[in-house]
């Protein structure tokens, strides 16, 4: 096995980052897309991409809350329960 294979299986096993080659480039805007929508409102998610945009991290912060939003899409799609999340109220809105 060569060196290069190797270090990405044991990154793949220590749940380690995805590099901007790995996957559809595709996905990924569309996820980004979805997490510039969604930021807009209040939620768990939206709170967790401020702490990470607060220090200046605004692309990382954006590509962490579009994963997140794949894992509760994931989840949903699982578990065959209904999608929480969404019935949240826009920020600023009474």
């Amino acid at each position: 096995m060569s060196l290069h294979i190797r270090n990405n299986w044991q990154k793949a096993l220590s749940g380690g980052y995805l590099d901007k080659d790995e996957g559809s480039r595709w996905h990924r805007w569309a996820m980004v897309e979805a997490a510039l929508t969604h930021v807009k409102y209040d939620t768990a998610t939206t709170r967790a991409y401020q702490r990470i945009a607060e220090r200046g991290r605004r692309k990382v912060a954006l590509v962490a809350t579009a994963r997140r939003l794949l894992l509760s899409c994931y989840s949903v799609l699982k578990n065959r329960r209904p999608c929480l999340f969404l019935m949240v109220k826009r920020r600023g809105s009474p």
